[in-house]
C-alpha cells in the first residue's frame, strides 16, 4: 500500500489496515521523511532568468555579427605618387595584395591600413 507523504500518520495506517482485514501483529508501520526535498521555482524568477539569459545570447550574436561586418568592410588604401587611390579588402592576402602593387605602372607613395 502506497501513502502520499503528510497524508495519514502511522497510526491511521494501522488502523485502516485492521479494518481491511490484514492482520497487524507481525506489521510493522514507519513514518519516514525523505531526504530529498524538492522547491518548485517561482514562475517570476524563471521568467527574468530565461529573458535574461535570450537578452545575453542576443547582444553576444549581434556583437559577432558587428564584429564580422566591420572586419569586411575595412579596406587598405594604395596612394599613388600621382594622387590615384586604390582600396582593396582588407582581408586580401598578403601575396595577392604584393601582386596588386606590382602590377601598378607607378610606386605607391603610401599605403593606409585599416
Amino acid at each position: 500500500m502506497i501513502i502520499e507523504p503528510g497524508s495519514w500518520t502511522a497510526g491511521e495506517v494501522l488502523s485502516e489496515l485492521s479494518i481491511r482485514g490484514v492482520a497487524t501483529q507481525d506489521l510493522r508501520v514507519e513514518s519516514r521523511a525523505s531526504t530529498l526535498q524538492f522547491r518548485a521555482v517561482d514562475t517570476a524568477v524563471l521568467v527574468a532568468v530565461i529573458g535574461a539569459v535570450g537578452s545575453t545570447l542576443t547582444a553576444l550574436v549581434a556583437g559577432l555579427l558587428q564584429m564580422s561586418t566591420t572586419r569586411t568592410g575595412q579596406r587598405i588604401s594604395i596612394e599613388l605618387a600621382s594622387g590615384s587611390k586604390i582600396d582593396v579588402p582588407a582581408d586580401v592576402a598578403p601575396d595577392e595584395l604584393e601582386r596588386i602593387i606590382a602590377s601598378l605602372s607607378e610606386v605607391p607613395s603610401r599605403i593606409i591600413l585599416p
